[in-house]
């Protein structure tokens, strides 16, 4: 035995004699006595054969008393000294602060994700209500009117009319605003993809044959407006041919105005359709979004913030009652991504069309719980299986299968029990 490692083992003796004293541990006095006369007879280099046997008996004897803490789990959880006298973080405190880091990272996250789900949900259902309800109004608006017509009435003064055309105005005003905020939600998913915000468009033929009537009526105009140009004011010396030019020129007037309120109408009606495309491309995409959030990223992210949670508790335990081993390390690493994936799996079977349904809400809950004890989703998939193994088996040939495949199914047991271990 070289002399370092007898060093390092009565250094570990002692730490073994300071958890057994702060934790009023029963241990052989005789052990006692023989660990530090140990340390002593080392520092005076008198230690012999017969001493360092002494030692390692009682060294084994006081690591099987304070079972199941272990040296290796008493350096990870102490925290030594440096130089300066100034306490080192232990590894324990290390592996705490950095899943708390994450855990905090997580909630935050989880909470502005939430509200932006919302914010959109909400936008995109106001949307939708509010454009059908534009479209009942201006539904009736052209049913009035058209009954003014075949009435011979004039529809520009009616009561009805009028108050519709208020209504569909104030409707208008709070769907530009809602749609303004529906538009800067949507910015903020573009911009991560790197795509600049929605521009209205047209179907190509409706575009053709919007240009084809504008040049069709421009072409009219100034036929129309050519001819009045030509005609020569009337004198009050003409007779009768000068009264019928008269009355010519203002239905050539009137004409003209017809023509001009037409394609006035037909290029608001070119932005109307332009307008309309981009609604339904924001309100669809949106709804898109908030389907891909709401089905996968959040409950993605409930089954890692479940997961961590799980590892910050397992560290606050193993912790206070010295337990803790480096070598859990990759436990907790593996525990993550498989906690974030069953989160994201179970979600699948609760996970409700809307935000605010009860399955959605539920199926975050869900997520989260699974994703902090993930033990359920392997039990629930492992009864399943062996459900429908069981019923696909035929019991004379469960009675004729090979010892072998008992014992597999034996160490595969033994391997699950010292796992949940």
């Amino acid at each position: 035995m070289k002399a370092d490692n007898i060093a390092t083992a009565i250094e570990d003796a002692h730490l073994l004699l300071q958890y057994v004293a702060e934790n009023g541990i029963s241990i052989d006095e005789h052990d006692l006595s023989v660990l530090i006369d140990t340390k002593f007879s080392y520092r005076d280099g008198t230690l012999n054969a017969e001493s360092e046997q002494s030692f390692w008996r009682s060294f084994t004897n006081v690591t099987h008393a304070i079972q199941p803490v272990t040296i290796r789990s008493l350096k990870a959880v102490h925290q030594s000294r440096k130089k300066n006298g100034k306490p080192r973080a232990s590894d324990v405190d290390k592996i705490v602060s950095r899943y708390r880091i994450s855990a905090v990272v997580l909630l935050i996250a989880l909470l502005v994700i939430q509200i932006y789900l919302i914010v959109g949900v909400t936008a995109k259902t106001k949307s939708n209500e509010l454009f059908a309800r534009q479209e009942a109004i201006h539904a009736k608006i052209e049913e009035v009117k058209d009954l003014k017509k075949l009435t011979d009435k004039d529809a520009k003064d009616d009561q009805d009319i009028g108050l519709l055309q208020s209504q569909y105005e104030e409707l208008e005003k709070k769907q530009n605003a809602n749609y303004e905020l529906l538009k800067s939600w949507n910015k903020i998913w573009l911009t991560f993809l790197f795509k600049d915000e929605y521009e209205g468009k047209i179907i190509k033929y409706c575009e053709v044959d919007y240009k084809d009537h504008y040049a069709a009526l421009e072409d009219e105009i100034a036929q129309v407006k050519a001819s009045l140009n030509s005609q020569k004011a009337p004198t009050s010396s003409r007779s009768r041919r000068a009264g019928s030019a008269a009355q010519g020129k203002i239905q050539q007037q009137e004409e003209l105005v017809a023509l001009q309120e037409a394609l006035r109408e037909k290029r608001f009606r070119m932005e109307h359709d332009k307008t309309q495309n981009r609604f339904f491309l924001n309100t669809f995409s949106s709804e898109y979004a908030t389907i891909v959030l709401g089905r996968y990223v959040l409950p993605l992210l409930y089954g890692l913030l479940g997961a961590v949670f799980f590892v910050l508790r397992t560290l606050s335990k193993e912790s206070q009652k010295f337990t803790y081993l480096p070598t859990t390390k990759i436990n907790y690493r593996l525990r993550i991504p498989t906690g974030a994936l069953a989160g994201l799996t179970v979600s699948w079977f609760f996970t409700g069309d809307h935000l605010g349904s009860g399955s959605g809400l539920f199926g975050f809950a869900v997520a989260f719980l699974v994703g902090y004890n993930i033990e359920i989703l392997f039990f629930v998939m492992d009864k399943i299986m062996s459900q429908v193994i069981g019923k696909g088996s035929d019991p004379k040939d469960v009675e004729s299968r090979p010892k072998s495949q008992d014992s597999q199914k034996t160490l595969a047991e033994g391997i699950e029990v010292a796992d949940k271990g």
